[in-house]
């Protein structure tokens, strides 16, 4: 299944492939959670409201003939019941990406070449939504919807090296300070690694970290934060793994 000219997406539950005798018919229940917006699933890892049309895309084959043939049939809504349903449950979100046009990968990689406990010459890249620093990869999901922002940052640990997890010197403040009234919940699941200490990254292991923070933000659709992330990664003899903070620039999802 798909949207017309966007991503295709495989049933919620599988089926093995079977044979339809002629003269025979059949019926298949499935059910799909289509990705309705690529951009929108990027940011905030939501899949996004429905669209009025998709294409159902059937792979089959004529015992015998060794070859796969291919039928897609296009399902529409009623303009009034789609115009109806996208009134009823549209819902603006705000996600955000890191800043990539201030200079981070330059700053941080002449930081980074300061540290002796770092292979050299250290390696930097910053996109939109991930960040490769010497073997680590981020990769950051979020979105803000009723004065909360509910942050995922994944963490891969490829290096020789261990990263300590410093949960309460993560954060993500506006204009680079605290306001009143604004409270955080962090915490760290260990995907994959030893369990016996969660806030410490071996090569290898793979954490999630879930944020969820209370801030009002009165122009949410322009107002950039800054990712608090200069004393949350440590590296051994206490040095900090980044050099400074992040810019973070709002997109507003309709």
């Amino acid at each position: 299944m798909n949207v017309p000219n966007g991503a295709n997406s495989a049933p919620a539950t599988a089926f093995t492939p079977f044979l339809l005798k002629q003269g025979k018919d059949t019926a298949l229940d499935l059910r799909f959670n289509p990705f309705n917006d690529a951009k929108l699933y990027q940011v905030t890892g939501m899949n996004g409201g429905f669209k009025p049309a998709y294409n159902i895309v059937i792979s089959y084959s004529k015992t015998g003939s060794g070859s796969i043939y291919t039928l897609s049939l296009k399902s529409m809504a009623q303009n009034n019941e789609f115009r109806a349903y996208s009134k009823k449950h549209t819902t603006s979100i705000i996600g955000y990406s890191f800043n990539t046009s201030n200079g981070f990968n330059e700053k941080q990689k002449r930081y980074l070449e300061t540290l002796k406990q770092l292979p050299q010459p250290p390696f930097v890249f910053l996109s939109d939504q991930e960040i490769a620093v010497c073997g680590l990869n981020f990769r950051l999901k979020n979105y803000y919807l009723k004065d909360t922002l509910h942050v995922e940052l994944f963490v891969v640990n490829h290096a020789d090296f261990q990263v300590q997890i410093i949960p309460d010197a993560l954060d993500i403040t506006k204009d680079g300070k605290l306001s009143p009234g604004e409270t955080k919940a962090i915490t760290v699941e260990k995907v994959s690694g030893t369990q016996q200490n969660l806030h410490m990254m071996e090569k290898g292991d793979r954490v999630l970290i879930h944020f969820k923070k209370y801030m009002k933000i009165n122009d949410a659709g322009k107002q950039m934060l800054d990712f608090n992330i200069s004393k949350a990664f440590m590296l051994k003899g206490n040095k900090a793994l980044f050099g400074e903070n992040i810019e973070m620039v709002p997109t507003l999802f309709n």
